[in-house]
């Protein structure tokens, strides 16, 4: 399904009903998606490229992104800049958006058309030339997972929806190195798996001292390591 397709479904909020961007809770969700970034994807080497960039990636906050519309908007302008800006100077952006497709179906309808968008022949393939995603929610759930491998889905989660900008020429160098998206997948099947469930979920508690996010099993995206 295309995003086309996807903006003729989204139901539109009234406009007193779309939150308004709030610099404090703002800062509070910037230091969340840090401490995410820093206790669950570096400690447990869930992405080989996050360490290096942790002191020179920005992160941008909005609160006011409630639809497809908006977060696509939001998207090409990030995109752009990205393209626009040297590698040295801006390496990778994450979208952290708070109030966007709580429930994981519309999330992960909405990152798939995007990232279909972005392939070969899709109708963003320019801008995939340089940039792609790699999306989480916090309830991401793979398809087809046995109970002792629910941990899994820690690796599509974060404490809030999350899309990661990447540079595909920083994604080709690592190819080019061997760190290619299997060899990353065995790893964090490897890590997640020596972590525990147990573990990780008081991780992901710890990061906002609240508990940990639901483990649905009623709608999951196709089998482990999709995307």
């Amino acid at each position: 399904m295309t995003l086309a397709a996807l903006r003729l479904q989204q139901p539109r909020l009234r406009q007193d009903q779309e939150p308004e961007a709030n610099p404090n809770e703002d800062e509070k969700v910037k230091k969340l998606v840090l401490k995410w970034a820093e206790d669950h994807v570096i400690r447990l080497g869930l992405c080989p490229f996050a360490a290096a960039v942790m002191d020179s990636m920005s992160i941008i906050v909005r609160s006011d992104v409630i639809d497809e519309e908006s977060a696509l908007q939001l998207f090409l302008e990030q995109a752009n800049r990205i393209m626009e800006t040297p590698e040295e100077e801006l390496p990778t952006t994450i979208l952290a958006l708070p109030n966007l497709f709580p429930e994981f179906e519309d999330w992960n309808d909405f990152t798939t058309a995007l990232e279909e968008d972005l392939d070969e022949g899709g109708a963003l393939e320019e801008v995939g030339e340089h940039v792609l995603i790699a999306a989480f929610h916090p309830d991401f759930s793979f398809a087809g997972l046995a109970a002792e491998e629910k941990v899994l889905n820690y690796e599509k989660r974060a404490p809030i929806p999350v899309i990661n900008l990447l540079r595909t020429q920083a994604i080709d160098r690592g190819i080019e190195k061997g760190v290619d998206a299997a060899s990353i997948a065995d790893h964090n099947e490897e890590a997640l798996l020596e972590e525990g469930l147990e573990q990780v979920a008081e991780t992901f508690a710890s990061l906002s001292d609240s508990e940990p996010p639901g483990q649905p099993d009623a709608y999951t995206t196709a089998g482990p390591h999709a995307g």
